[in-house]
């Protein structure tokens, strides 16, 4: 004797299919046609979660929300990550403004992977442009989900949301929560590229633990390690006839130059009051800078009329005073080169050892070097 086979996610789907086209001999609707099937295959197996979820949808269709809302619970309870129901009490709960809800509900189904994920990572994302968002998000990331690190892989680039990205960083930071994307140096890049200078240097702060050096207002101003995080440790550039670079083997700024206009090669972004600075520099060997000029800037990078003021003064090994105007939280250290003479076949590379940048008051020679 044969048992006939009875497959209660063949129903289910034959149920849901059924809201789309007329089913049946006798041309009953879609709508009746589901209610049957989500009947017979709940009937046939009352613990599959797609059955229940079929059954719920039918009673939705048919108006009664508290009987779907009752069998959509249900069928969680059976299958928690089963996206019929859970999209269907996410939309009930949109109605009713259960955010945590929401999220929660997300959660899980984040975990599932495959199309609806990603749909549902995206609308997360643009959630962020709500502050208030944050604390119902944090909840979530503080218990490292699997999907978190996709999570800030496309937070970094969501630039409509970019201060709210780097808010939710700096709630996690506080609770001792690593990014598993490893990409706080991005996120930082485009927080000062918005102009959100103050979240992006608490983040800087958070993650380096990196403090300035004496009365020196730069960081790194010895050049002894490879940058951290730019732009608030050195940022450096080259192009074919010029560029720096740190060299933490021999502890100096690499510049070169052959090009006889002004072109940055460094800078960094700092906190800088209003006042009178002095510069100075300190090179292995001084020859080695004949012919070129090297100079430093300081420029406003925020605070109304005065953004983009610049002041500027040579660098060489005697101490150099800079006004800097100021009326701005945070400023561009800048480090420009240019040769102003033709070189004799290649230019020369330079090797900054040190450079101070300190309150006029407090003046001080470089450290000694210890070799």
């Amino acid at each position: 004797m044969k048992l006939p086979i009875v497959d209660a996610n063949a129903y289910a789907a034959l149920a849901i299919d059924s809201l789309n086209t007329p089913y049946g001999t006798k041309g009953e609707t879609g709508g009746s046609t589901m209610e049957a099937l989500a009947a017979r295959a709940f009937l046939s197996e009352p613990t599959n979660s797609k059955a229940v979820s079929a059954l719920a949808l039918s009673r939705q269709l048919a108006g009664d929300q508290l009987a779907a809302r009752t069998l959509y619970a249900d069928a969680l309870l059976l299958s928690p990550r089963e996206k019929i129901a859970n999209l269907a009490l996410i939309e009930d709960a949109s109605n009713n403004g259960r955010i945590g809800f929401i999220l929660q509900r997300y959660n899980v189904l984040l975990r599932t992977g495959g199309m609806t994920s990603e749909a549902l990572l995206d609308v997360m994302l643009t959630s962020l442009r709500e502050r208030a968002i944050l604390p119902h998000i944090e909840t979530i990331l503080v218990d490292d989900p699997p999907w978190v690190r996709s999570f800030w892989i496309k937070a970094a680039v969501n630039d409509a949301a970019i201060a709210n990205v780097g808010r939710l960083r700096l709630r996690l930071l506080e609770s001792g929560k690593a990014n598993p994307a490893e990409n706080d140096a991005d996120i930082i890049a485009r927080l000062v590229g918005a102009g959100h200078y103050d979240i992006a240097s608490a983040i800087f702060n958070k993650v380096s633990g990196s403090r300035r050096s004496g009365a020196n207002v730069l960081r790194n101003g010895q050049f002894e390690r490879a940058p951290v995080l730019p732009p608030f440790d050195w940022a450096t550039y080259s192009d074919a006839r010029y560029g720096a670079e740190v060299d933490e083997g021999s502890g100096a700024l690499i510049i070169y130059t052959e090009s006889p206009a002004d072109n940055l090669v460094a800078r960094q972004l700092v906190t800088l009051p209003a006042g009178v600075y002095s510069v100075r520099g300190q090179f292995p060997d001084p020859r080695n800078a004949a012919g070129t000029s090297l100079s430093l800037r300081l420029r406003c990078a925020s605070g109304g009329a005065s953004a983009g003021a610049t002041s500027s003064a040579k660098i060489g090994s005697t101490a150099t005073s800079i006004d800097f105007a100021g009326g701005c939280k945070f400023a561009w250290v800048e480090l420009w080169a240019r040769r102003d003479t033709a070189p004799s076949g290649y230019a020369t590379d330079i090797a900054l050892e040190s450079l101070t940048l300190v309150p006029a008051k407090r003046t001080a020679a470089p450290s000694p070097r210890t070799r």
